[in-house]
């Protein structure tokens, strides 16, 4: 603070030192606010100034610390709380808007003798004490954001996109019966594989949360050997329940206590799962004809087409997946398929539709651009059932199974696979999840790779998520396996004497539960 007497003296001395309008203005300016305080502006700058900078470096201190409060918070993936986005905005704007002020610092002249500045000092310091007010409540009001950040609320069901539900007589009507069955106590859906009843699921599970028909909308997948932990896990997931019980009891006794809190509940329990019928040949023509890509012309090529959507018998995963892989191919590529689908013969299958299915499979798996694509796609097999498959873990088996030199860098197997797996989706061997990081394998589709993983070209054993509880076979039988799929057991040890001078990649991992 400047001295009293000093202040007086200074005054009258640039009274007289100012121009005629400079004065003016300022004695406009002291019969406005209090005259000591427009004193203060006119001799005491530096003081202004030097409180300006001082608070300005402590706004600037707590935006940086809250920042990386914020940061932190956003790596574990929680939502940050719309007040404190407002913070940091408002005091980044203020930060920034003082720099021209702070450029006015450094030119500003002294008003001590015969000088024509004495106004614009006059204003500089009443805008640095307006700004260094500013900075002082946004600092001491960030002391209040003791949490900054709350966690996401759990995703609920995973919805399709309009790509993946494609309308037909058959899905329409399965819906409508669907929706009214909920009104039921007891809905069951019965079917074939890769017929569409997961899709269908999950959009009656779309139109019962958008419809508000329920307070909750959860689902599950039970596999043919189902892990009750993982579903509990989920379910809990879904609900934001943090179960500490380890016992499968304590937690599903847990889980029931929160699901009483709930008024009205649809839980859908998918592969455990109105019957839907397989598609009409002309509802399987449409299907077949988007995901090929051909016009609805009555074309040479789409009377071969319509044969090879023929041989699909219905079966929508059947119909997507052929459709992909005969997309831009030639009437004479076109024509080979549907005579190899019409003479294929897979013995160890009872129902035509699978056999037809595992046909479709075998020419989409044929088609794939590369051996590496067909590799990783093998490799997805080595996973249980409607497991969430990570792509890192497949970039490393792929390394071990040997898909590129020693010497090279794991980024290019790491694009390598990324590339297999772009085109694994595309013709629809591979399925998305709700992130980029993993990928799922139809159970259909699944069991066509291990089938041909497991043959004499590859070697193969897979007896993952089955809760084996002793070894599958002799020890002399895995001699010739280069890859070997343990995961989900329940094996308590190795056994002696094991031998597998060709085996590349090994998976073990013990369900205990």
């Amino acid at each position: 603070m400047c001295d009293t007497e000093m202040v007086i003296i200074i005054m009258c001395k640039s009274l007289f030192s100012c121009t005629g309008g400079s004065i003016i203005a300022m004695l406009a300016e002291l019969m406005v606010e209090p005259v000591g305080r427009q004193f203060r502006y006119m001799f005491c700058f530096n003081n202004f100034a030097q409180e300006f900078k001082e608070r300005k470096e402590n706004l600037v201190s707590a935006k940086d610390r809250l920042q990386d409060v914020v940061r932190a918070a956003e790596r574990n993936a929680e939502e940050i709380y719309k007040d404190v986005k407002k913070w940091l905005e408002d005091a980044n704007n203020e930060i920034e808007g003082a720099k021209p002020l702070e450029n006015e610092i450094g030119k500003n002249g002294k008003c001590f003798t015969w000088c024509p500045n004495c106004m614009p000092q006059f204003k500089l310091s009443k805008a640095l004490a307006k700004n260094s007010e500013t900075f002082r409540k946004l600092g001491e009001s960030s002391e209040k954001f003791t949490k900054v950040a709350a966690k996401r609320p759990p995703q609920r069901i995973e919805f399709l996109t309009s790509k993946e539900f494609t309308p037909s007589k058959s899905s329409e009507e399965a819906l409508e019966q669907s929706m009214e069955a909920l009104k039921d106590d007891n809905v069951n859906m019965i079917g074939l594989y890769g017929m569409g009843k997961t899709t269908l699921v999950k959009e009656v599970g779309r139109i019962a949360t958008e419809s508000q028909l329920f307070d909750e909308v959860l689902m599950a997948t039970m596999s043919q050997n189902p892990n009750v932990t993982d579903i509990q896990n989920r379910m809990a997931d879904m609900l934001g329940l943090k179960i500490e019980e380890n016992s499968k009891e304590g937690r599903a006794d847990r889980l029931r206590q929160r699901l009483k809190k709930v008024r009205k509940m649809l839980i859908t329990l998918d592969d455990q799962i109105v019957f839907l019928g397989l598609f009409s040949e002309e509802e399987a023509w449409d299907l077949f004809r988007i995901n090929a890509g051909l016009d609805d012309g009555g074309s040479t090529l789409n009377t071969v087409a319509r044969d090879v959507a023929r041989e699909c018998n219905g079966l929508p995963i059947a119909l997507a997946t052929m459709g992909r892989a005969l997309r831009d191919k030639s009437e004479n590529q076109w024509r080979r398929v549907s005579k190899q689908l019409k003479n294929s013969q897979f013995p160890d299958m009872e129902q035509i539709e699978e056999k037809n299915a595992y046909a479709c499979l075998k020419l989409s798996y044929d088609y794939l651009k590369s051996t590496e694509t067909k590799l990783c796609f093998l490799l997805c097999c080595l996973f249980p059932e409607d497991y969430n498959i990570p792509v890192e873990y497949l970039t490393r088996y792929a390394v071990g199974y040997g898909l590129h030199g020693d010497g090279e860098p794991i980024e290019d197997a790491r694009e390598q696979v990324h590339e297999a797996i772009k085109d694994l989706k595309a013709c629809c061997l591979l399925l998305g999840t709700e992130t980029e990081e993993h990928v799922r394998m139809h159970d259909l589709v699944r069991d066509f790779a291990i089938q041909i993983a497991s043959s004499e070209e590859y070697g193969f054993m897979v007896k993952a998520g089955i809760g084996l509880k002793e070894w599958p076979m002799s020890n002399k039988s895995f001699e010739g396996c280069t890859t070997i799929s343990l995961m989900g057991t329940k094996l308590a040890e190795l056994p002696e004497g094991l031998v597998c001078l060709q085996l590349k990649v090994l998976l073990l991992e013990v369900d205990m539960v």
